[in-house]
């Protein structure tokens, strides 16, 4: 169970603090994107799930990752995937916690 523990904490200290940032911006993108989506729509009166506006949510949030990588490659660096794909791990859990 130690040597399980170790190999964890080993794996979580090598990840970069700008990940901890894409997951959490694209998390909380994502959650606030669909709390206001179902409250402008219900507003409304149009029928819309609260799945259907984590889905919305969701993608509001990886659009912006997309975006966001798009504006780094034009200054001179590189479109980092990796990046992309914790905010699209981000925008998961933030639409999902908006659902539940």
């Amino acid at each position: 169970m130690n040597n399980l523990f170790n190999k964890f904490s080993k794996w979580m200290c090598g990840i970069t603090s700008d990940k901890y940032a894409h997951f959490l911006c694209s998390m909380l993108i994502a959650f606030i994107a669909s709390a206001l989506l179902f409250a402008l729509v219900s507003l409304l009166y149009l029928p819309i799930s609260k799945n259907g506006s984590a889905v919305l949510g969701f993608g509001v949030a990886y659009i912006i990752g997309v975006v966001k990588e798009k504006i780094d490659e034009n200054k001179g660096g590189a479109f980092d995937s990796s990046d992309l794909v914790v905010d699209i791990l981000g925008a998961i859990t933030g639409a999902l916690m908006f659902i539940i």
